[in-house]
């Protein structure tokens, strides 16, 4: 995961960090008590609470053993008129919509098909489901500036299985900030952070979309694959989960000025930097119609033009062949060693800033080059590095207290997706996978 944490950071942290008095107050999640809505585990950590709108038995949710089961299909209330059309015949059960006329407008099937299977379910986490168009929207959401055309079929399937790895990680962090949030202050919460979603979040996907309307980014979700209603759900649960994450006590440690002189006596050669030098050159090429002598006259006399007093850009620009002629023959920052030419490598590191060299010979042709400013090869001092230092630091403790966290949920929460019986399958009859008698 980037360390970058959403721009929501400021908005909910404050919420989120004054709820930790009251989250004392929340029953021990694995206690089996307290709010129904909390999800509970017994000793093995299996969970006394079924999830809302799943089939799933109380007695705890297990990886391994199949897809959850659907529910049962609706069945026509008593009450109901059968519906004896031929258009809707009734088969025992309820079809269509109850009342509704046969010439009824009737949503196109691409748009069914697309709602079926962004509502298909590929994975479980405690008591959350993870939809394929939670996944899709994750995607998108990372790549939109990078999307232009609807993502083939053909790729989606394999698109859904590498993300949803990212998918599990958020379900995850989410899982747990609703677990401990108390459910009085999860609503006004989770509408905060809704309401920020539509101030700065559709602005900012606007921008890196490069759309000027609400109307056209929704009109682009649309043709990937997603809507401004995913994205929204995908912000507001990465958005707690991680302001939660960032409540955790590793994350706010204070980096302390020995921390980062040890750093810096660490990782000393990162801060060594060769010398260098910015030039200009004069070039003329040897060829099979320029002969060396002809290539030393012409080259001579073009330096003795900039001795004369013409400036050496435009002695460059007149009569050069090097690459940057047209620029003045302006060579920028060159470190030590970098060329291909040893001679000019000896000269650039050896003359004097603002003097002409002698004609020097290389393998492309003849050179007159100058020195406008050379840097000899030192170690950039602490104070001008302490804040990269600092930033560094962060970033790979973030890093180390982010897998941390999410190895800690990860055990005591359980995870299930599709493709778990299938790798196993896969794995089992990998030529590696060892092997018994």
């Amino acid at each position: 995961m980037p360390k970058s944490i959403l721009p929501s950071c400021v908005l909910v942290a404050t919420i989120l960090l004054s709820l930790l008095a009251t989250a004392t107050a929340v029953a021990n999640p694995y206690s089996g008590s307290g709010d129904p809505s909390v999800a509970a585990y017994d000793a093995a950590g299996h969970s006394t609470h079924a999830a809302v709108g799943s089939s799933v038995p109380s007695a705890g949710y297990y990886p391994g053993t199949g897809a959850p089961e659907a529910p049962t299909p609706t069945t026509r209330p008593e009450q109901w008129p059968a519906n004896t059309t031929p258009s809707g015949r009734d088969q025992g059960g309820a079809t269509g919509n109850p009342g509704q006329p046969d010439n009824a407008p009737r949503a196109p099937d691409s748009a069914l098909a697309r709602d079926c299977e962004d509502a298909r379910i590929l994975g479980r986490v405690g008591p959350e489901v993870v939809l394929a168009g939670e996944v899709m929207a994750l995607f998108v959401n990372h790549n939109i500036e990078k999307l232009k055309e609807p993502i083939p079929d053909e790729f989606r399937e394999e698109l859904l299985k590498n993300w949803l790895v990212r998918a599990i990680v958020t379900k995850l962090m989410f899982v747990e900030a609703k677990r401990s949030i108390p459910s009085e202050n999860f609503g006004p919460v989770e509408k905060q952070i809704q309401a920020y979603f539509e101030k700065e979040e559709v602005p900012r996907l606007m921008e890196k979309a490069k759309l000027t309307s609400a109307a056209a980014l929704e009109e682009r979700l649309a043709l990937l694959g997603t809507s401004l209603e995913w994205q929204k759900k995908l912000y507001t649960e990465r958005t707690l989960g991680q302001q939660w994450m960032l409540s955790d006590g590793g994350f706010k440690k204070v980096i302390s000025p020995e921390e980062l002189l040890a750093y810096y006596r660490r990782k000393a050669s990162d801060f060594d930097r060769p010398a260098r030098a910015r030039w200009e050159e004069l070039v003329v090429r040897v060829s099979p119609v320029t002969s060396k002598q002809e290539a030393w006259q012409k080259l001579a006399e073009l330096g003795n033009q900039v001795l004369g007093g013409l400036p050496f850009a435009e002695a460059a620009r007149r009569g050069s062949e090097g690459a940057t002629a047209a620029e003045g023959g302006v060579r920028e920052w060159t470190t030590r060693g970098s060329l291909a030419s040893r001679e000019i490598d000896r000269a650039l590191f050896g003359l004097p800033v603002g003097q002409l060299s002698p004609i020097i010979e290389s393998n492309v042709g003849l050179h007159i080059i100058r020195v406008v400013e050379r840097e000899e090869a030192r170690r950039i001092p602490f104070t001008e590095v302490q804040e990269d230092i600092r930033e560094a630091i962060q970033n790979e403790r973030f890093e180390e207290n982010f897998q941390n966290y999410v190895a800690k949920l990860k055990d005591k929460t359980r995870v299930w997706t599709i493709y778990d019986e299938a790798d196993a399958v896969a794995k089992k009859d990998s030529p590696d996978a060892p092997r018994t008698r």
